[in-house]
């Protein structure tokens, strides 16, 4: 799969878009009207990377947080749009598909859903289509490879954050691409104005460095970074504590998120807030008294494509029921078997792999010792915040842990070197011919 993907990119790198490049006065036109209705001004690099998803078959689009991609895929869709083509997003999850859909104002499904949909239709992509990969450093080998097995005439756009974690399942792609010097790309790493009162983009910048600056105290609901030292043992009752100060500050409770780096603070804060939220007399799961009414969930079985529910969703329990439970995930509800409960997980706190690609108002972020913990992980939790970011533990760990090199540059695969042996096999076949 690396060798066949390695060389499918080769291909596809120096290529135009098969249904033509757009005419040069007609793409300054549409990229100046897209600019002019913007809040903010488009950087060059923006209008660039719209310009480049009209001129070339493949590209690479990489922004840091806050540094504007969604403004650029909106534009690369509206503008694309408006020649006669079509783009399809896909995203590695519901919930980062349901936010593409609302940010770009098109069509976003999972990758899962986009290869049904593609068996069904037994047909490759036209030269009339633009796909398009959102967060795509979530993306593995396997959805890499079949994405591009059923890419036809298609051209390619592959965005993501190349600081955030690497995928789950095996192989890394996007990470390479954007230290391949022959793979047309764009690099987004200006924070823009709109972003910087929060002061999320600054301190995910120095993180994403090796740096991080300490924080004032938490003073309740404040936009911004802020840090509370905290002992291990009491991380469940200092995360209660700070979510009762946050909700009686009237921060709706789906506002707030957790998210722990380690398997062992997810069990023990979820553990206390269930037996807390017990205390309220819910109605239970039938058989599964972990999970009752009103309470967080993750879906951490498979992907149902026919009920629509992809692993990775997040919701709530909407009401139980004798025969049925009702359950909100990534904004659609759902009627449940009670046996389904097996596919469910407490979702008080989740892990940053299962975070990536969402984002809520409120992140709070514990972090201790642990040799799982780098920049990257802390990178991805803290820029899944929206306007404030509440990190706990010890000042320490966090420093020891950001200066930690990023996990995708300790992990061996072998895509790069096929990326470089199949690129000296297409200048050979080009010589040849």
């Amino acid at each position: 799969m690396e060798a066949e993907s390695a060389l499918k990119f080769a291909r596809l790198a120096p290529e135009p878009p098969v249904g033509g490049i757009t005419p040069t006065d007609r793409l300054d036109m549409l990229v100046s009207a897209y600019g002019a209705s913007q809040l903010f001004p488009l950087t060059e690099a923006q209008r660039e990377a719209v310009r480049m998803a009209h001129r070339h078959r493949l590209l690479v689009l990489a922004g840091y947080a806050g540094s504007g991609k969604t403004t650029v895929l909106r534009g690369v869709c509206e503008t694309l749009e408006k020649t006669g083509r079509t783009s399809i997003i896909v995203a590695i999850s519901g919930r980062a598909a349901k936010r593409a859909a609302e940010a770009t104002g098109h069509r976003a499904i999972t990758v899962a859903r986009f290869l049904i949909e593609m068996e069904k239709s037994d047909l490759p992509l036209g030269s009339d289509i633009t796909l398009i990969a959102d967060e795509a450093s979530m993306l593995g080998l396997v959805e890499v490879w079949q994405i591009l097995r059923r890419l036809g005439q298609a051209s390619l756009i592959l965005c993501g954050d190349p600081a955030q974690l690497p995928p789950v399942s095996p192989g890394i792609v996007f990470h390479h691409l954007v230290r391949d010097h022959n793979i047309r790309k764009v690099i987004l790493d200006r924070v823009h104005r709109q972003n910087e009162t929060t002061g999320i983009p600054v301190l995910a910048e120095h993180v994403r460095n090796g740096k991080i600056l300490k924080q004032h105290s938490f003073a309740g609901d404040k936009p911004g970074v802020t840090y509370t030292p905290c002992e291990r043992a009491a991380i469940a009752k200092e995360t209660v504590r700070i979510k009762c100060i946050l909700g009686e500050a009237g921060v709706h409770r789906d506002d707030i998120q957790i998210i722990a780096p380690t398997n062992a603070e997810i069990d023990t804060i979820n553990q206390t807030f269930h037996a807390e939220w017990l205390e309220q007399r819910p109605t239970l799961w039938p058989n599964h008294e972990d999970i009752s009414e009103g309470e967080p969930v993750i879906w951490i079985g498979k992907n149902d494509m026919e009920r629509g529910i992809t692993k990775g969703s997040l919701g709530r329990i909407k009401n139980i029921k004798s025969d049925a439970v009702l359950v909100e995930l990534d904004g659609n509800k759902h009627c449940l078997k009670h046996e389904d409960g097996a596919n469910l997980q407490l979702a008080y706190a989740i892990s940053v792999h299962k975070a990536q690609g969402s984002q809520w108002r409120k992140v709070i972020v514990p972090v201790f010792r642990s040799q799982v913990v780098d920049r990257s992980l802390i990178y991805t939790a803290l820029t899944r915040a929206q306007d404030q970011v509440i990190l706990l533990g010890d000042w320490k760990e966090i420093s020891i842990a950001v200066k930690r090199p990023p996990s995708a540059e300790l992990r061996y695969c072998g895509f790069r070197d096929w990326l470089t042996l199949a690129r000296q096999k297409v200048a050979k076949a080009q010589e040849v011919y």
